[in-house]
């Protein structure tokens, strides 16, 4: 295990993933699994046998690819957690608070869209409606698309068997990697509050 962290700090977007995870308290413990491939998994709703953080989990086999698009489903788990205790905050937000809120409803959901409401899938849609159909279980989903576009800048050979239309990965690595800027920004802005 400690070669393969290793081997994933060397990529800025495990360090940005860490740095945001730790911040917020919730970096996930890594640990091996039986097979292969990676799988990051939390408590459901009433839930409480895992820890609070969630857990990654990787196959033996896997590189740094897999350890940053597991973390990344953890780091989007927080990002959403965040902004919608932001959305419940009492009192006026600050420019900073407002400005996340805002990415965060153009580039993850925005409730009042309508049509618009999931721009991840309807990037997917867009690009290539057959494919998004088509993995529209799975890879095409709200929660995949940003963890294999980050995991597919660090070793874009590693979604082949998943492979996107062009252009879809990079953008939805991009995208994330600016929200989760973003949110890191903010987190660090203010105090950790631990709701054990």
């Amino acid at each position: 295990m400690q070669t393969l962290l290793r081997e994933s700090a060397e990529y800025p977007q495990y360090g940005e993933l860490v740095d945001y995870l730790s911040a917020r308290r919730m970096m996930p413990p890594i640990s091996f699994k039986a097979g292969g491939g990676g799988v990051f998994e939390r408590n459901a709703f009433f839930g409480n046998e895992l820890p609070k953080t969630g857990v990654v989990k990787v196959g033996r086999f896997v590189g740094p690819s897999t350890v940053v698009h597991e973390l990344t489903h953890a780091a989007d788990n927080q990002i959403t957690s965040q902004y919608y205790d932001l959305k419940n905050k009492r009192g006026d937000l600050t420019p900073q608070e407002r400005q996340f809120m805002q990415a965060y409803e153009k580039l993850v959901y925005d409730q009042f869209g309508r049509d618009k409401a999931f721009p991840r899938e309807n990037l997917a849609q867009k690009l290539n409606p057959e494919w998004a159909k088509k993995q529209g279980d799975y890879r095409a989903t709200s929660t995949e698309l940003p963890a294999w576009g980050m995991g597919s800048v660090v070793d874009p050979s590693n979604s082949r068997e998943y492979s996107a239309p062009l252009h879809l990965d990079p953008t939805m690595a991009t995208e994330f990697s600016i929200l989760l800027d973003m949110a890191r920004k903010l987190q660090k802005s203010q105090p950790v509050i631990d709701k054990r």
